[in-house]
């Protein structure tokens, strides 16, 4: 962990609040705000519905708060707390939004029940793979009763399949990687979460494994690619198609005994 902290905090460093920093490096900007506008998608028809006013949110791996700024400016009752592994994303976070704790996602630095959602953006693609099911557990025990959750990942199939075609392993520049389609709900389900809503991205997918596309900046051609992509805003293509894949879960029981510190 202590070689992707350093990672991160390069990244800070260097792209402050370039959304390139906290997206894909190898993508052209265009690309990457398809991305950001469909993540951003996620948290207003998935999440926000589904928060009761005046919430307590944990955005989890904020980064500077790209999705944070989504949510205040649709729902300025929510109350958000950042994290994030990187202290300089830690104080752009608390810059705009107020409140950031700089810890991993393995030890949420929180009393139990002090939260009714979280929200863990392509988060878990960087916890050791032994320490996946430990770090959702703790999470749920951050949630009251009835507290809810939005994940986003990668989609391992198809990390699998790009490496192939470039025969490099099926890795990220900052350590991170993919799950399987029924890896995830698992992985979702045996944390004390019963899974209502889920999709994926395979139309952008699709799109952006065609030579040339995802770099390219020819404005034909991100039009061609926002027109893909609106396929993909809907709660479906839960796919092995997918670069990124989400799940949306509500807390049905408690997954374990926490020792958070903070309120």
């Amino acid at each position: 962990m202590d070689e992707i902290r350093r990672s991160w905090e390069q990244r800070a460093d260097e792209c402050n609040r370039d959304i390139k920093g906290v997206l894909f490096r190898g993508l052209s900007m265009q690309s990457n705000l398809l991305l950001h506008e469909w993540h951003a998608w996620i948290v207003l028809n998935v999440l926000l519905p589904r928060l009761p006013q005046r919430s307590r949110l944990l955005d989890l791996g904020c980064g500077y708060g790209r999705l944070s700024d989504v949510v205040a400016r649709v729902r300025p009752d929510i109350e958000i707390v950042g994290q994030d592994i990187a202290s300089g994303y830690c104080r752009m976070f608390a810059n705009s939004h107020g409140q950031c704790v700089l810890a991993s996602a393995m030890q949420p630095p929180f009393r139990d029940g002090c939260f009714d959602g979280i929200l863990g953006i392509t988060c878990l693609m960087y916890i050791p793979r032994a320490s996946v099911r430990d770090t959702l557990a703790s999470l749920n025990m951050l949630l009251r009763p009835r507290g809810v959750i939005l994940m986003l990942d990668p989609g391992l199939e198809m990390q699998q399949a790009a490496a192939s075609v470039r025969g490099k392993k099926a890795k990220s520049p900052t350590g991170g990687s993919g799950f399987g389609v029924i890896e995830y709900r698992q992985l979702l389900s045996n944390a004390g979460f019963t899974p209502e809503a889920e999709g994926g991205n395979p139309f952008l997918s699709s799109a952006l494994v065609i030579p040339g596309l995802a770099k390219a900046k020819a404005r034909w051609v991100q039009t061609l690619l926002g027109r893909v992509a609106g396929f993909d805003n809907r709660e479906a293509g839960y796919t092995r198609l997918a670069l990124h894949r989400w799940l949306f879960g509500v807390k049905h029981r408690n997954a374990k005994s926490g020792d958070g510190e903070l309120g």
